[in-house]
């Protein structure tokens, strides 16, 4: 059976830096892979390393930055149809809005298996 995972209720209210120890720890923390601060702060305090699979979950996420405009213009593709369904309420799509339709779901499935990140 799984752990439960412990939640973090505790702060450390004080923590007093210099200036440039500030900022060689934003530097440190910006040319990292961490998801925010608290994660990179914790994770020096504790002398722990990022997973593998945070790593993964990243460079996804960075992918996903990349296919922006990709996903933009396949959620207008979808819309528009969609649009064009609830106009004509009889649910009769031409062939052509069927093949975009089609093609839209195509390269949302590749999309999907680019970012897919296994465990």
């Amino acid at each position: 059976m799984k752990e439960k995972r412990e939640k973090r209720t505790e702060i450390l209210p004080y923590l007093r830096l210099t200036p440039s120890e500030k900022k060689a720890i934003i530097a440190e923390y910006k040319a990292t892979k961490y998801p925010n601060r608290a994660t990179f702060i914790r994770a020096k305090l504790l002398e722990k390393v990022i997973f593998k699979r945070k790593e993964k979950v990243l460079d996804a996420e960075i992918a996903a930055g990349k296919l922006l405009n990709e996903l933009n213009k396949l959620g207008n593709n979808v819309n528009q149809i969609a649009k064009v369904l609830n106009t004509y309420k009889d649910g009769k799509m031409s062939k052509e809005q069927l093949l975009v339709l089609a093609t839209t779901a195509k390269l949302l499935l590749k999309i999907k298996d680019i970012l897919t990140i296994e465990a």
